[in-house]
C-alpha cells in the first residue's frame, strides 16, 4: 500500500508543480512537461537576461509548492533550472536547445 501512496504523493507533487509553473508564466509562455519530472519553458521574443529573471521566478513559485502525503509528512517542490537561449547559428533543433540547457544546470 505504501508504493501506491507514494505513487500518488508524486502525481499530485507533478500537478501541484506544472500548476506553479502555469501561474508564473506570462500569456506568452509555453509550459510543457516533457516527461518524468522534467518540464521546459519556452519564453519566446525574450532575452537571455530575463530568461534568468524568468528562471528566478518559476524556481521560487515551484520552492513554494507544498502539499500533504497520505502519511502526513509534508512534501515539497524542488527544482534545477538550466536556461539557454535558441541560436540557430548553433542549435539545429529544439534538441539542441535542451541539451544546452541541461548542461547548464
Amino acid at each position: 500500500m505504501l508504493a501506491v501512496e507514494l505513487f500518488d504523493t508524486g502525481d499530485r507533487l507533478l500537478v501541484a508543480v506544472a500548476s506553479a509553473m502555469h501561474e508564473a508564466a506570462r500569456s506568452t509562455d509555453l509550459v510543457a512537461r516533457l516527461g518524468g519530472d522534467e518540464f521546459a519553458v519556452a519564453l519566446p521574443a525574450t532575452s537571455l537576461s530575463y530568461a534568468l529573471v524568468a528562471a528566478h521566478r518559476f524556481h521560487r513559485a515551484i520552492m513554494d509548492v507544498r502539499i500533504p502525503s497520505e502519511t502526513g509528512v509534508e512534501v515539497t517542490g524542488q527544482a534545477s533550472i538550466g536556461v539557454a537561449e535558441l541560436d540557430m547559428s548553433v542549435h539545429a533543433d529544439a534538441d539542441g536547445v535542451l541539451a544546452a540547457a541541461d548542461a547548464a544546470l
